[in-house]
C-alpha cells in the first residue's frame, strides 16, 4: 500500500512512444493506492483504452483534490457509476476529464457529485459519441463555474439536455460553443442559446 502520495499527474498515462496494445490492462491492484494527499490527479489515466473495469477507483479519498484534467481522456468505460461514491468538494478544474470517451453513454454515476468549488468545465464532455442523455447532470451546482465551453462539443448522438436549465450560472461564465456539433439536440435551454463561436479554455 503506497501512502503519502501527493501529485499522481502522468502517472499511468500512454504517450505516443509507449506499446498501446499492451500497456496497462488490469489496474485491479490500485484499489488501494492511497491518494487522500493528491491535489492533482490530471491525466492519470490518460488514453488507457485497454482498462475495461474500473471499479478499482470506487474507494478512493479524492476529497482534497483539485485537479481532474483530463484525467480519463480516451477511456473506453461506457459508464461512471465507479465514480458515484467520490468527494468532489474541493474539485476546481475538470477540464478535458472525459474527453474522446468513444463509449461513454451513462452519466448517472456522476449526478450527485457535489461541485461547489468546480470552476472549469471546459471539452468536460467532448467526443462523447455515444452520449445520449446529460440531463443526469442537472443538479450540478455550478454557481463558481467560469469556463463551459464546448463542454459536449461533438457530442453527435446527444439528445437531451433540456434539464440543465435548472443550472444557475453566474454572468461572468464562458459558455462559447457548449454544444457545438450536437446536431441532434431538440429542445436547447435558453442557457446555452446565442452562445458564439469564439473561445477556448480558460487558464486559472
Amino acid at each position: 500500500r503506497l501512502r503519502g502520495l501527493k501529485d499522481e499527474d502522468f502517472c499511468f498515462n500512454i504517450t505516443e512512444d509507449q506499446d498501446e496494445e499492451n500497456f496497462l490492462i488490469d489496474a485491479s491492484s490500485l484499489e488501494h493506492l492511497d491518494v487522500s494527499l493528491c491535489t492533482d490527479l490530471s491525466f492519470m489515466f490518460y488514453n488507457c483504452k485497454n482498462v475495461k473495469n474500473f471499479d478499482f477507483l470506487k474507494g478512493w479519498d479524492v476529497s482534497k483534490t483539485k485537479n481532474f484534467a483530463n484525467m480519463f481522456t480516451f477511456c473506453n468505460f461506457s459508464n461512471v457509476s465507479f465514480l458515484s461514491k467520490w468527494n468532489m468538494k474541493n474539485a476546481e478544474d475538470l477540464e478535458h476529464m472525459f474527453w474522446g470517451c468513444g463509449n461513454l453513454n451513462d452519466l448517472t454515476g456522476i449526478q450527485n457529485w457535489k461541485l461547489e468549488n468546480a470552476k472549469l468545465f471546459c471539452r468536460m464532455f467532448g467526443n462523447c459519441k455515444n452520449l445520449t442523455d446529460a440531463n443526469a447532470l442537472q443538479n450540478w451546482n455550478m454557481t463558481q463555474a467560469l469556463d463551459i465551453s464546448f463542454m459536449f462539443e461533438n457530442c453527435i448522438k446527444l439528445v437531451k439536455i433540456d434539464l440543465l436549465n435548472n443550472w444557475k450560472l453566474n454572468n461572468k461564465v464562458d459558455k462559447q460553443n457548449v454544444i457545438l456539433k450536437c446536431k441532434n439536440i431538440t429542445n436547447i435551454p435558453d442557457i446555452f442559446k446565442n452562445t458564439g463561436n469564439n473561445s477556448d479554455c480558460l487558464i486559472i
